[in-house]
């Protein structure tokens, strides 16, 4: 193995070289690359004689940032959108690897593309995993929530791409059987997307449309991005740490009606922690980057969840509410939603694929 070779080959090794530190969940200290263009030059003779060589490499760094598109590979990780590309930091560390490389011929350029990409997505899935909270493996994002998936005010029916490879990560902790169901449900609808792609190239509507019924039995939806067709996969949720009244309760619809105001029309982040005894995913959830539990508990339209969830934030929110007697608390005596549940006992979802 060269030394090129070597160079990419533990994506900790651009961290031990800059001095970044290993294992650090923090974006890279621009400060600590070999160039960093933030910092202004003392010399100011060694600027005005800046080389074509140098020039070169502020092109080839552009056209690397282009071709692996590495600000879209860390765009969902939270807090790096700002502080890693404001700061310029993959230009810098471009600019440090062509540092290292003597001769830099075109064919040089492609490989070190090709191996940039691939540190991007590493580094990305670590940055991810280390800013999660504890318990949370994954980050993902809904299509726009249909206000009809709305079940009550704290569950609701999401969909998200089918094809989505990290969606494997959802189920490393679920149990076995449950892991077989949904994979053998979503390889049937996979088989049924590809027939209907099939019959609709040979112009076979009837056939398509057959195909078609065969997805939507199993509760995937057709959906689009950026006007290409894909399918949607479902996902029952269960916002962590409240409790909204059942629909039976007084300000049980009011409550459903709140959330649905929040949720309907938008796209929303999603951070799963375990799937309940009704296979639904307990997840704090954000809306335009406000945390919906929190909207929820401020308009008085839940309780803080306290026997499952111990935040103090949520039972300070739910305070704030009670305090100004809104939403569930301008009734003399709510029926908190737990004991309702007791005396109107349900029997746990059998079925379905998420």
């Amino acid at each position: 193995m060269s030394s090129h070779d070597r160079r990419f080959a533990d994506p900790n090794s651009y961290r031990q070289r800059s001095g970044a530190p290993v294992g650090s969940s923090q974006p890279m200290d621009p400060s600590a690359a070999p160039y960093n263009p933030l910092v202004k030059e003392e010399n100011k003779t060694a600027e005005n004689v800046r080389t074509t060589s140098t020039r070169l490499e502020d092109d080839q760094s552009e056209k690397v940032l282009l071709e692996v598109d590495f600000k879209s590979t860390l765009q969902d990780v939270p807090g790096s959108s700002a502080s890693t590309f404001e700061s310029e930091v993959p230009s810098t560390m471009i600019r440090g690897l062509l540092e290292t490389t003597q001769s830099f011929s075109h064919d040089h350029f492609d490989e070190l593309a090709d191996e940039l990409a691939v540190y991007a997505k590493n580094e990305a899935k670590r940055i991810k995993k280390a800013s999660f909270p504890k318990g949370v493996n994954f980050l993902f994002e809904t299509f726009p929530v249909d206000a009809e998936d709305v079940t009550d005010g704290d569950s609701f029916t999401v969909y998200v791409n089918a094809s989505n490879p990290d969606l494997s990560l959802l189920y490393e902790d679920v149990k076995e059987d449950v892991k077989a169901k949904v994979m053998d449900v979503k390889a049937k609808v996979d088989e049924a997307w590809v027939k209907r792609a099939e019959a609709l190239d040979k112009r076979q509507s009837k056939e398509a449309a057959q195909h078609m019924k065969t997805i939507a039995s199993y509760g995937y939806r057709l959906q689009e991005i950026h006007g290409k067709q894909v399918i949607g996969m479902p996902l029952k949720i269960r916002l962590r740490g409240i409790d909204a009244p059942e629909s039976g309760q007084d300000y049980g619809k009011e409550a459903q009606a709140e959330l649905t105001k929040i949720v309907a029309g938008n796209i929303l982040s999603v951070l799963p922690y375990h799937q309940d005894k009704y296979f639904r995913w307990v997840a704090d959830i954000y809306c335009d980057g406000e945390f919906v539990q929190k909207s929820m508990l401020e308009n008085g339209s839940a309780w803080c969840y306290r026997y499952h969830d111990q935040r103090k934030i949520l039972g300070e929110w739910e305070e704030e509410a009670k305090k100004k007697g809104i939403g569930l608390w301008a009734y003399p005596n709510p029926e908190e939603p737990w004991d309702w549940r007791r005396d109107n006992p349900r029997k746990p979802y059998l079925g379905g694929s998420s």
